[in-house]
């Protein structure tokens, strides 16, 4: 390139060469900052930032029961060092959280978190991925399950492919139990599952239905003795499709021992469906399923 200053002779400049080198961070280092400033682990807990996993647990307490009648406070978090039980691992860190009840006073100091040693594996779904992840979870192992299935949901209204996934689990000899709810805060959803009553009992499957006034909101799933299944989504087209959903499937025997006692205290607060009874229910609570079970796909 020529350049021509003050009438001096032409000039040639050259910008091939680049004085200065641009720095190449150390992504590493970079990510390890952003990790403490999340964290602010050299802060005490009076000197943090309401920013980072400060603000999370802002933004998720108070945590109230849903009659209004206790509460629980944020108070703070504290974060420690461990050491992985295989040896290979350590200075990373577990996080604790004290919480305090203000109606009585009382301070809550939750266990450190430690990794474990089961197999687990995380699968959101909603909106925002093109497949129908939990849709397809759980059709596939209800289709899996050769002994026993467990399935505790307050919202089911199955689709075709679920359904016929249950109920011939249910025919080729699998035990099968569903936990619904008596109690419910939805008219519309609660007529349209109970719309699919008739068709899973005379499959063959054990339903039941936890005692009012309480409303059983858990959801979960147990298979043979090999999978459970943990979650936010019910099984509905409305969690299949929009809501923003995540799913925790463990591979171990022992997390589908320790939920099949939680299954059983449940079992104990239920009460059996019958067929002969519940085909007894008035004409007009079939038509309020009927009818809601028309609307099932908007609600």
């Amino acid at each position: 390139m020529n350049s021509q200053r003050n009438g001096a002779a032409p000039e040639r400049v050259d910008f091939s060469k680049i004085k200065t080198s641009i720095p190449i961070p150390n992504l590493i280092e970079v990510q390890r900052n952003s990790y403490e400033r999340f964290l602010q682990m050299d802060l005490l807990p009076n000197e943090r930032e309401d920013t980072g996993l400060q603000t999370v647990f802002n933004s998720v307490f108070p945590i109230s029961d849903f009659r209004g009648v206790s509460q629980l406070e944020f108070v703070d978090y504290s974060i420690g060092n461990w050491e992985c039980k295989c040896g290979n691992l350590k200075g990373l860190h577990h996080l604790r959280s004290t919480c305090r009840n203000p109606s009585c006073g009382a301070t809550i100091k939750t266990d450190p978190f430690h990794p474990g040693d089961v197999l687990c594996q995380i699968l959101p779904s909603g909106s925002g991925f093109e497949d129908e992840n939990n849709l397809k979870l759980f059709t596939a192992l209800i289709h899996a399950a050769r002994k026993k299935l467990v399935i505790t949901n307050p919202y089911f209204i199955p689709d075709d492919a679920l359904m016929t996934a249950l109920t011939s689990a249910a025919q080729r000899g699998v035990d099968v139990t569903l936990v619904n709810s008596e109690a419910s805060d939805q008219f519309l959803v609660s007529h349209a599952e109970r719309s699919y009553y008739e068709d899973l009992l005379k499959a063959g499957v054990k339903l039941y239905r936890y005692k009012a006034p309480i409303l059983l909101h858990s959801k979960h799933i147990t298979i043979d003795d090999d999978i459970a299944v943990i979650g936010s989504s019910n099984m509905d087209i409305r969690s299949f499709l929009l809501n923003l959903e995540v799913t925790l499937i463990c591979y171990a025997p022992s997390v589908v021992a320790d939920l099949r006692q939680v299954e059983a205290r449940d079992l104990s607060r239920c009460n059996e469906v019958n067929l002969e009874e519940w085909e007894t229910r008035s004409t007009r609570e079939k038509f309020y399923e009927n009818i809601s079970r028309l609307t099932a796909a908007v609600q």
